[in-house]
């Protein structure tokens, strides 16, 4: 599988970190004194940019949206990140992808420094050539990413696996394969039928459908 590329999303798709991210987003609306929604209002909020999420429940931009995800990530870091754990599954998936042969790394929206420092408490980063994710202003895009990673190499066929329809777009704006996480946050079977799009269910069924040349969803 030389010449093959899986470029990986990192929040709900090999972390179940749904229940943090919206404990963070309550300490900050609750510090500014504004309602919070529910956790199924919040559930519609797991895929996309911090940034873009602090505009729709703030309405800032700039540098008050910037001194908002400060907030954000200092109460995450301080009081989340030691309760974020992997999928099952995501430890055997990285092994038997690295015994394809297949070039592993990441792209997240996760400021970058925090992204390896967590992969790395999880003891998953020795898998990953590259680790690239956002920084503090938001302006680095999925495609951004997408594209640095590819450029790592040369790679006869790249495939990003992401649980959200932004993970989609950046992937097509980039021009590579997408492979849904349906087990994720942002893209239930249901919902990838219906748009046509390849997926899993489980984390472990990704070395097959990379090892195949058929284009229909592994499905179990």
């Amino acid at each position: 599988m030389s010449g093959t590329l899986v470029i990986w999303d990192l929040d709900g798709t090999f972390t179940d970190s749904r229940p943090w991210i919206i404990e963070s987003y309550r300490h900050i609306l609750g510090l500014a004194g504004l309602p919070v929604p529910s956790d199924e209002v919040f559930s519609t909020m797991m895929c996309g940019s911090l940034h873009d999420h602090i505009h729709t429940m703030f309405g800032k931009h700039g540098k008050e949206a910037d001194e908002i995800a400060l907030e954000y990530r200092r109460y995450y870091a301080e009081n989340c990140f030691l309760k974020v754990e992997l999928f099952d599954g995501v430890r055997e998936t990285l092994e038997e992808l690295d015994g394809m042969g297949v070039t592993q790394v990441v792209a997240t929206m996760k400021l970058e420094s925090a992204a390896v420092e967590l992969l790395d408490r999880l003891e998953v980063s020795g898998h990953f050539v590259t680790i690239r994710g956002g920084d503090p202003s938001g302006k680095v895009t999925k495609a951004d990413m997408i594209r640095a990673c590819v450029s790592t190499g040369e790679y006869s066929r790249v495939v990003m696996v992401g649980d959200c329809p932004s993970d989609m777009r950046a992937a097509r704006e980039a021009g590579v394969e997408f492979l849904a996480a349906a087990f994720g946050y942002g893209y239930p079977a249901e919902r990838c039928r219906s748009e046509g799009l390849d997926f899993v269910e489980d984390i472990r069924d990704v070395p097959g459908f990379i090892g195949s040349n058929c284009s229909e969803p592994l499905v179990k």
